[in-house]
Protein backbone atom coordinates (compact mmCIF):
# COMPACT_ATOMS: atom_id res chain seq x y z
CA UNK A 1 0.00 0.00 0.00
CA UNK A 2 1.24 3.71 -0.42
CA UNK A 3 0.57 3.74 3.20
CA UNK A 4 4.41 2.21 3.48
CA UNK A 5 5.62 5.13 1.68
CA UNK A 6 3.39 7.49 3.12
CA UNK A 7 4.89 6.54 6.41
CA UNK A 8 8.61 6.52 5.60
CA UNK A 9 7.99 10.23 4.03
CA UNK A 10 6.50 11.62 7.11
CA UNK A 11 9.11 9.72 9.85
CA UNK A 12 11.76 11.61 7.55
CA UNK A 13 9.87 14.42 7.31
CA UNK A 14 9.30 14.09 11.39
CA UNK A 15 12.99 13.56 11.32
CA UNK A 16 13.72 16.47 9.80
CA UNK A 17 11.96 19.08 11.48
CA UNK A 18 13.02 20.76 14.92
CA UNK A 19 10.20 20.23 16.97
CA UNK A 20 10.31 16.07 17.20
CA UNK A 21 13.10 15.94 19.22
CA UNK A 22 12.92 18.82 21.45
CA UNK A 23 9.30 17.90 21.94
CA UNK A 24 10.55 14.33 22.77
CA UNK A 25 12.78 15.54 25.94
CA UNK A 26 10.13 17.90 26.78
CA UNK A 27 8.18 15.16 28.03
CA UNK A 28 11.15 13.26 29.45
CA UNK A 29 11.73 16.09 31.54
CA UNK A 30 7.93 16.20 32.83
CA UNK A 31 8.14 13.11 33.37
CA UNK A 32 12.02 12.97 35.29
CA UNK A 33 10.73 15.71 37.21
CA UNK A 34 7.65 13.98 38.71
CA UNK A 35 9.82 11.28 39.76
CA UNK A 36 12.35 12.94 41.39
CA UNK A 37 9.51 14.75 43.32
CA UNK A 38 8.33 11.51 44.10
CA UNK A 39 11.44 10.63 45.45
CA UNK A 40 12.70 13.41 47.22
CA UNK A 41 8.84 12.82 49.18
CA UNK A 42 9.45 9.69 49.59
CA UNK A 43 13.15 10.01 51.46
CA UNK A 44 12.60 13.28 52.71
CA UNK A 45 15.62 15.44 53.50
CA UNK A 46 17.61 14.01 56.47
CA UNK A 47 20.42 12.79 53.68
CA UNK A 48 21.13 16.53 52.79
CA UNK A 49 22.33 16.89 56.37
CA UNK A 50 25.64 14.69 55.42
CA UNK A 51 25.65 16.78 52.07
CA UNK A 52 25.42 20.09 53.47
CA UNK A 53 28.10 21.82 51.04
CA UNK A 54 25.76 21.13 48.12
CA UNK A 55 22.29 22.16 48.87
CA UNK A 56 21.56 22.76 51.99
CA UNK A 57 19.39 25.96 51.20
CA UNK A 58 15.98 26.92 52.36
CA UNK A 59 12.92 27.72 50.51
CA UNK A 60 13.81 31.32 48.98
CA UNK A 61 17.38 30.05 48.51
CA UNK A 62 15.93 27.00 46.58
CA UNK A 63 13.75 29.15 44.72
CA UNK A 64 16.63 31.58 43.23
CA UNK A 65 18.43 29.08 42.02
CA UNK A 66 15.63 27.36 40.01
CA UNK A 67 14.97 30.49 38.92
CA UNK A 68 18.37 31.41 37.63
CA UNK A 69 18.65 27.91 35.41
CA UNK A 70 14.99 28.58 34.03
CA UNK A 71 15.87 32.32 33.07
CA UNK A 72 19.14 31.46 31.92
CA UNK A 73 18.13 28.75 29.79
CA UNK A 74 15.61 30.50 28.15
CA UNK A 75 17.78 33.54 26.96
CA UNK A 76 20.24 30.79 25.82
CA UNK A 77 17.55 28.76 24.14
CA UNK A 78 16.62 32.02 22.00
CA UNK A 79 20.21 33.00 20.75
CA UNK A 80 20.49 29.25 20.00
CA UNK A 81 17.82 29.34 17.79
CA UNK A 82 18.61 32.70 16.58
CA UNK A 83 21.93 31.19 15.30
CA UNK A 84 20.23 28.27 14.02
CA UNK A 85 18.13 30.08 11.35
CA UNK A 86 20.80 32.45 10.70
CA UNK A 87 22.91 29.45 10.48
CA UNK A 88 20.18 28.46 7.65
CA UNK A 89 19.68 31.10 5.92
CA UNK A 90 23.32 31.30 5.27
CA UNK A 91 23.72 28.15 3.63
CA UNK A 92 20.60 28.62 1.90
CA UNK A 93 21.80 31.53 -0.20
CA UNK A 94 25.16 29.72 -0.48
CA UNK A 95 24.68 26.50 -1.17
CA UNK A 96 21.19 26.53 -2.53
CA UNK A 97 17.65 26.32 -1.40
CA UNK A 98 17.44 22.23 -1.33
CA UNK A 99 20.21 22.37 0.83
CA UNK A 100 18.08 23.55 4.01
CA UNK A 101 17.08 19.33 4.38
CA UNK A 102 20.39 19.21 5.60
CA UNK A 103 20.45 21.29 8.34
CA UNK A 104 16.95 20.54 9.40
CA UNK A 105 18.16 16.53 9.50
CA UNK A 106 21.22 17.81 12.01
CA UNK A 107 20.45 16.30 15.37
CA UNK A 108 22.83 18.07 16.64
CA UNK A 109 21.39 20.97 16.58
CA UNK A 110 17.91 19.29 17.11
CA UNK A 111 19.28 17.92 20.66
CA UNK A 112 20.70 21.23 21.84
CA UNK A 113 17.32 22.77 21.70
CA UNK A 114 15.77 20.45 23.07
CA UNK A 115 18.35 20.10 26.06
CA UNK A 116 17.84 24.04 26.47
CA UNK A 117 13.75 23.30 26.32
CA UNK A 118 13.80 20.35 28.69
CA UNK A 119 16.38 21.76 31.31
CA UNK A 120 13.78 25.35 31.22
CA UNK A 121 10.78 22.86 31.39
CA UNK A 122 12.13 20.64 34.44
CA UNK A 123 13.47 23.80 36.80
CA UNK A 124 10.04 25.37 36.40
CA UNK A 125 8.09 22.03 37.09
CA UNK A 126 10.58 21.71 40.51
CA UNK A 127 10.41 25.24 40.98
CA UNK A 128 6.68 25.12 41.81
CA UNK A 129 6.87 22.56 44.25
CA UNK A 130 9.14 24.45 47.04
CA UNK A 131 7.18 25.76 49.92
CA UNK A 132 8.74 27.79 53.19
CA UNK A 133 7.90 27.08 56.73
CA UNK A 134 5.50 30.54 56.35
CA UNK A 135 3.37 28.45 53.81
CA UNK A 136 2.36 25.54 55.85
CA UNK A 137 4.55 22.16 55.77
CA UNK A 138 7.48 23.29 54.14
CA UNK A 139 9.37 21.15 51.21
CA UNK A 140 12.78 21.86 49.64
CA UNK A 141 13.14 18.96 47.25
CA UNK A 142 17.04 18.65 47.19
CA UNK A 143 17.55 15.89 45.05
CA UNK A 144 15.60 17.82 42.49
CA UNK A 145 17.43 20.51 42.85
CA UNK A 146 20.77 18.29 42.43
CA UNK A 147 19.59 17.25 39.10
CA UNK A 148 18.66 20.82 38.65
CA UNK A 149 22.03 22.27 38.87
CA UNK A 150 23.33 18.71 36.87
CA UNK A 151 20.98 19.36 33.72
CA UNK A 152 22.32 22.95 34.03
CA UNK A 153 26.33 21.62 33.77
CA UNK A 154 25.52 19.39 30.95
CA UNK A 155 23.37 22.19 28.91
CA UNK A 156 26.47 24.21 29.02
CA UNK A 157 28.42 21.54 27.75
CA UNK A 158 26.12 21.09 24.79
CA UNK A 159 26.33 25.04 24.42
CA UNK A 160 29.95 24.58 23.85
CA UNK A 161 29.90 22.14 21.55
CA UNK A 162 27.06 23.96 19.39
CA UNK A 163 29.18 26.87 19.23
CA UNK A 164 31.53 24.73 17.59
CA UNK A 165 29.04 22.64 15.56
CA UNK A 166 27.83 25.55 13.71
CA UNK A 167 30.61 26.75 12.18
CA UNK A 168 31.44 23.18 11.05
CA UNK A 169 27.96 22.22 9.87
CA UNK A 170 28.38 25.32 7.38
CA UNK A 171 31.73 24.61 6.22
CA UNK A 172 31.68 23.99 2.48
CA UNK A 173 34.31 20.89 2.52
CA UNK A 174 31.43 19.04 5.71
CA UNK A 175 27.87 20.20 3.40
CA UNK A 176 29.30 18.45 0.47
CA UNK A 177 30.94 15.46 2.17
CA UNK A 178 27.72 14.55 3.83
CA UNK A 179 25.39 15.03 0.57
CA UNK A 180 28.56 12.74 -1.00
CA UNK A 181 27.68 9.99 1.71
CA UNK A 182 23.87 10.01 1.49
CA UNK A 183 24.24 9.95 -2.46
CA UNK A 184 26.63 6.68 -1.88
CA UNK A 185 23.88 5.18 0.30
CA UNK A 186 21.26 5.78 -1.86
CA UNK A 187 23.59 4.24 -4.74
CA UNK A 188 24.05 1.13 -2.66
CA UNK A 189 20.64 0.69 -2.23
CA UNK A 190 19.60 0.94 -5.64
CA UNK A 191 22.78 -0.50 -7.41
CA UNK A 192 23.72 -4.29 -6.48
CA UNK A 193 27.16 -5.30 -5.68
CA UNK A 194 27.57 -7.92 -8.48
CA UNK A 195 29.59 -6.31 -11.88
CA UNK A 196 27.40 -5.98 -14.59
CA UNK A 197 26.32 -9.40 -16.11
CA UNK A 198 26.19 -10.38 -19.69
CA UNK A 199 22.10 -9.99 -20.13
CA UNK A 200 19.73 -12.24 -20.97
CA UNK A 201 16.28 -12.71 -23.21
CA UNK A 202 13.35 -11.48 -21.63
CA UNK A 203 9.85 -13.11 -22.76
CA UNK A 204 7.23 -10.52 -22.41
CA UNK A 205 3.93 -11.14 -23.57
CA UNK A 206 2.62 -8.83 -26.38
CA UNK A 207 1.91 -5.34 -25.17
CA UNK A 208 -1.26 -4.69 -27.85
CA UNK A 209 -3.84 -2.19 -26.61
CA UNK A 210 -3.72 -1.83 -22.90
CA UNK A 211 -7.15 -2.51 -20.76
CA UNK A 212 -6.34 0.12 -18.45
CA UNK A 213 -4.55 3.40 -17.95
CA UNK A 214 -2.72 4.70 -14.94
CA UNK A 215 -3.39 8.53 -14.23
CA UNK A 216 -1.64 10.44 -11.50
CA UNK A 217 -4.63 10.99 -8.88
CA UNK A 218 -2.98 15.05 -8.44
CA UNK A 219 -0.45 17.01 -9.10
CA UNK A 220 3.23 17.06 -7.68
CA UNK A 221 6.84 15.05 -7.38
CA UNK A 222 6.68 11.33 -7.21
CA UNK A 223 8.44 10.69 -4.09
CA UNK A 224 7.82 6.77 -3.84
CA UNK A 225 7.02 4.18 -5.36
CA UNK A 226 5.64 0.54 -3.71
CA UNK A 227 6.98 -1.39 -6.60
CA UNK A 228 6.50 -4.97 -4.32
CA UNK A 229 3.14 -3.54 -4.16
CA UNK A 230 2.48 -3.12 -7.55
CA UNK A 231 4.06 -6.95 -8.20
CA UNK A 232 1.60 -8.45 -5.76
CA UNK A 233 -1.79 -6.40 -7.13
CA UNK A 234 -0.44 -7.37 -11.35
CA UNK A 235 0.02 -10.80 -10.29
CA UNK A 236 -2.88 -11.69 -8.60
CA UNK A 237 -4.91 -9.32 -11.57
CA UNK A 238 -2.80 -11.87 -14.01
CA UNK A 239 -1.25 -8.73 -15.73
CA UNK A 240 1.47 -6.78 -17.04
CA UNK A 241 1.89 -3.15 -15.36
CA UNK A 242 4.25 -0.79 -17.90
CA UNK A 243 5.16 2.90 -15.92
CA UNK A 244 6.21 5.62 -17.62
CA UNK A 245 7.53 7.58 -14.67
CA UNK A 246 10.15 6.95 -11.74
CA UNK A 247 10.88 8.37 -8.45
CA UNK A 248 11.81 12.21 -8.66
CA UNK A 249 9.30 12.72 -12.08
CA UNK A 250 6.58 15.87 -11.58
CA UNK A 251 3.27 14.64 -13.25
CA UNK A 252 -0.04 16.75 -13.12
CA UNK A 253 -3.19 16.16 -12.32
CA UNK A 254 -4.75 13.08 -14.75
CA UNK A 255 -1.00 12.83 -16.38
CA UNK A 256 -0.55 9.27 -17.58
CA UNK A 257 1.60 7.17 -14.99
CA UNK A 258 1.53 3.66 -16.89
CA UNK A 259 -0.56 1.32 -18.95
CA UNK A 260 -1.90 -2.10 -17.57
CA UNK A 261 -1.93 -4.92 -20.41
CA UNK A 262 -3.90 -8.05 -19.49
CA UNK A 263 -5.95 -8.49 -16.33
CA UNK A 264 -9.79 -8.26 -15.43
CA UNK A 265 -10.31 -6.46 -12.55
CA UNK A 266 -7.36 -3.60 -12.80
CA UNK A 267 -9.32 -0.68 -12.21
CA UNK A 268 -10.75 -2.40 -8.60
CA UNK A 269 -7.04 -3.26 -8.07
CA UNK A 270 -6.29 0.54 -7.60
CA UNK A 271 -2.62 0.87 -9.09
CA UNK A 272 -3.25 4.37 -8.07
CA UNK A 273 -2.63 4.16 -4.66
CA UNK A 274 0.79 2.79 -4.74
CA UNK A 275 2.39 5.67 -5.85
CA UNK A 276 3.41 8.46 -3.37
CA UNK A 277 3.25 12.85 -4.63
CA UNK A 278 4.27 15.35 -2.80
CA UNK A 279 4.79 18.88 -3.06
CA UNK A 280 8.86 18.08 -2.99
CA UNK A 281 11.09 15.73 -3.90
CA UNK A 282 12.15 13.37 -1.59
CA UNK A 283 15.72 11.48 -1.68
CA UNK A 284 14.19 8.11 -0.43
CA UNK A 285 14.25 6.38 -3.77
CA UNK A 286 15.49 9.64 -5.99
CA UNK A 287 19.23 9.28 -6.53
CA UNK A 288 18.60 12.35 -9.17
CA UNK A 289 17.76 14.43 -5.71
CA UNK A 290 21.14 14.12 -4.53
CA UNK A 291 23.49 14.17 -7.43
CA UNK A 292 21.28 17.59 -8.40
CA UNK A 293 22.20 19.17 -5.03
CA UNK A 294 26.05 18.62 -5.56
CA UNK A 295 25.45 20.07 -9.25
CA UNK A 296 23.61 23.22 -7.64
CA UNK A 297 26.23 23.94 -5.13
CA UNK A 298 29.35 23.88 -7.88
CA UNK A 299 27.46 25.84 -10.42
CA UNK A 300 26.94 28.54 -7.69
CA UNK A 301 30.37 27.80 -6.78
CA UNK A 302 31.29 28.92 -10.49
CA UNK A 303 28.75 32.02 -10.60
CA UNK A 304 30.36 35.04 -10.97
CA UNK A 305 29.11 36.26 -7.79
CA UNK A 306 30.88 33.93 -5.82
CA UNK A 307 33.54 32.28 -8.14
CA UNK A 308 34.73 29.22 -5.94
CA UNK A 309 36.28 26.89 -8.31
CA UNK A 310 37.88 24.94 -5.25
CA UNK A 311 33.77 24.34 -3.89
CA UNK A 312 32.86 23.02 -7.09
CA UNK A 313 36.36 20.88 -7.46
CA UNK A 314 35.21 18.97 -4.51
CA UNK A 315 31.87 18.45 -5.65
CA UNK A 316 33.26 16.89 -8.87
CA UNK A 317 35.26 14.46 -6.28
CA UNK A 318 32.03 13.39 -5.06
CA UNK A 319 30.15 12.56 -7.79
CA UNK A 320 33.16 10.64 -9.28
CA UNK A 321 33.93 8.42 -5.98
CA UNK A 322 29.69 7.95 -6.62
CA UNK A 323 30.12 7.26 -9.96
CA UNK A 324 32.75 4.89 -9.82
CA UNK A 325 31.05 3.16 -6.95
CA UNK A 326 27.96 2.50 -9.50
CA UNK A 327 29.83 2.00 -11.94
CA UNK A 328 31.50 -1.62 -11.11
CA UNK A 329 27.85 -2.67 -10.20
CA UNK A 330 24.87 -3.77 -12.39
CA UNK A 331 22.12 -1.56 -13.24
CA UNK A 332 18.63 -1.88 -11.48
CA UNK A 333 16.56 -3.93 -13.33
CA UNK A 334 13.79 -2.62 -15.78
CA UNK A 335 11.47 -6.29 -15.09
CA UNK A 336 10.14 -7.29 -12.30
CA UNK A 337 8.62 -10.80 -11.76
CA UNK A 338 6.26 -12.48 -9.38
CA UNK A 339 7.28 -15.74 -7.35
CA UNK A 340 6.20 -17.87 -10.36
CA UNK A 341 8.99 -16.22 -12.20
CA UNK A 342 6.41 -14.17 -14.46
CA UNK A 343 7.00 -10.73 -15.30
CA UNK A 344 4.37 -8.51 -13.97
CA UNK A 345 6.32 -4.90 -14.04
CA UNK A 346 8.23 -2.92 -16.38
CA UNK A 347 9.52 0.20 -14.88
CA UNK A 348 11.86 3.07 -16.26
CA UNK A 349 15.32 3.03 -13.80
CA UNK A 350 17.94 5.18 -13.74
CA UNK A 351 21.54 3.45 -15.38
CA UNK A 352 25.19 4.57 -14.93
CA UNK A 353 25.10 5.97 -18.54
CA UNK A 354 21.99 8.02 -18.50
CA UNK A 355 23.26 9.46 -14.89
CA UNK A 356 26.53 10.59 -16.17
CA UNK A 357 25.56 11.92 -19.40
CA UNK A 358 22.60 13.69 -17.73
CA UNK A 359 25.42 15.31 -14.66
CA UNK A 360 27.73 15.92 -17.00
CA UNK A 361 25.67 17.73 -19.20
CA UNK A 362 24.27 19.74 -16.47
CA UNK A 363 27.77 20.90 -15.49
CA UNK A 364 29.13 21.86 -19.00
CA UNK A 365 28.18 25.03 -19.23
CA UNK A 366 29.78 26.16 -15.70
CA UNK A 367 32.65 24.08 -15.55
CA UNK A 368 33.95 24.95 -19.15
CA UNK A 369 34.07 28.25 -18.23
CA UNK A 370 36.69 27.78 -15.79
CA UNK A 371 40.24 25.86 -16.88
CA UNK A 372 40.73 25.05 -13.37
CA UNK A 373 37.44 22.87 -12.87
CA UNK A 374 37.67 21.75 -16.36
CA UNK A 375 41.00 20.36 -16.02
CA UNK A 376 40.05 19.10 -12.87
CA UNK A 377 36.77 17.23 -14.08
CA UNK A 378 38.84 16.05 -17.32
CA UNK A 379 41.68 14.14 -14.25
CA UNK A 380 38.89 12.75 -12.42
CA UNK A 381 37.81 11.47 -15.42
CA UNK A 382 40.69 10.38 -16.62
CA UNK A 383 41.07 8.18 -12.69
CA UNK A 384 37.65 6.80 -13.53
CA UNK A 385 38.32 5.07 -16.49
CA UNK A 386 41.24 3.24 -15.63
CA UNK A 387 39.06 1.75 -12.83
CA UNK A 388 35.95 1.15 -14.67
CA UNK A 389 34.98 -2.43 -17.22
CA UNK A 390 35.41 -1.41 -20.35
CA UNK A 391 31.65 -0.44 -21.58
CA UNK A 392 31.62 1.99 -18.48
CA UNK A 393 34.99 3.73 -19.45
CA UNK A 394 33.67 4.31 -23.01
CA UNK A 395 30.71 6.01 -21.30
CA UNK A 396 33.11 8.38 -19.35
CA UNK A 397 34.99 9.18 -22.80
CA UNK A 398 32.42 10.02 -24.71
CA UNK A 399 31.22 12.28 -21.63
CA UNK A 400 34.49 13.98 -21.74
CA UNK A 401 34.29 14.41 -25.59
CA UNK A 402 31.23 17.02 -24.85
CA UNK A 403 33.19 18.97 -22.15
CA UNK A 404 36.67 19.26 -24.25
CA UNK A 405 34.28 20.68 -27.26
CA UNK A 406 32.74 23.22 -25.16
CA UNK A 407 35.72 24.20 -23.46
CA UNK A 408 38.32 24.60 -26.67
CA UNK A 409 35.29 27.48 -27.43
CA UNK A 410 35.61 29.03 -24.17
CA UNK A 411 39.15 28.79 -23.22
CA UNK A 412 41.65 30.47 -25.95
CA UNK A 413 44.62 30.76 -24.03
CA UNK A 414 47.24 28.92 -26.85
CA UNK A 415 48.56 26.73 -23.04
CA UNK A 416 45.16 25.62 -22.69
CA UNK A 417 44.30 24.65 -25.57
CA UNK A 418 47.82 22.42 -25.16
CA UNK A 419 46.72 21.56 -22.01
CA UNK A 420 43.42 20.41 -23.03
CA UNK A 421 44.45 18.57 -26.19
CA UNK A 422 47.13 16.86 -23.88
CA UNK A 423 43.99 15.51 -21.46
CA UNK A 424 42.14 14.43 -24.78
CA UNK A 425 45.11 12.25 -25.99
CA UNK A 426 45.48 10.98 -22.68
CA UNK A 427 41.89 9.85 -22.50
CA UNK A 428 42.16 8.84 -26.18
CA UNK A 429 45.11 6.70 -24.88
CA UNK A 430 44.11 5.24 -21.38
CA UNK A 431 44.19 1.95 -21.88
CA UNK A 432 43.46 2.20 -25.75
CA UNK A 433 40.50 3.64 -26.61
CA UNK A 434 40.24 1.18 -29.82
CA UNK A 435 40.55 -2.21 -27.14
CA UNK A 436 37.96 -0.29 -24.86
CA UNK A 437 35.57 -0.29 -28.52
CA UNK A 438 36.33 -3.90 -28.68
CA UNK A 439 35.93 -5.31 -25.60
CA UNK A 440 32.48 -2.68 -25.34
CA UNK A 441 31.18 -4.33 -28.59
CA UNK A 442 32.17 -7.92 -26.83
CA UNK A 443 30.21 -7.16 -24.27
CA UNK A 444 27.63 -5.76 -26.61
CA UNK A 445 27.28 -8.91 -28.64
CA UNK A 446 27.35 -11.24 -25.49
CA UNK A 447 23.77 -9.37 -24.39
CA UNK A 448 22.08 -9.97 -28.05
Amino acid sequence: MVFKGWLRETWRQIRGSYWFIPSFMAVAALLLSQLTLYMDRSIGSDWIDYWEFLFATRSDGARAILFTIAGSMIGVAGVTFSITIAAVAYASGQFGPRIIDNFMEDQGNQITLGTFISTLLYCLLVLRTVRGSDEGVGFVPYGSMALAVGLALASLGVLIYFIHHIPESIHVYHVVADIGNQLEQQADRLFSEEPPEEGTVIDLPSLDKPTYILRAPTSGYIQSIEYGTLVSRASQDNALVKLDVEPGAFVAKSMILGQVYGGEDSQDRNFEATFLIGRERSPTQDIRFLINKLIDIAARALSPGVNDPFTAMSCIDWLSAVFLRIGKRSAPSIYRSDQDGKIVLMAPRSDFETLLFDCWDKLRPYVSKDRNVTFHMLESALSMMDALPPKRALSVYYATQRLIESSLEILTHPRDREKLTELREALREAGGTEAWQRKAHQERLGEA
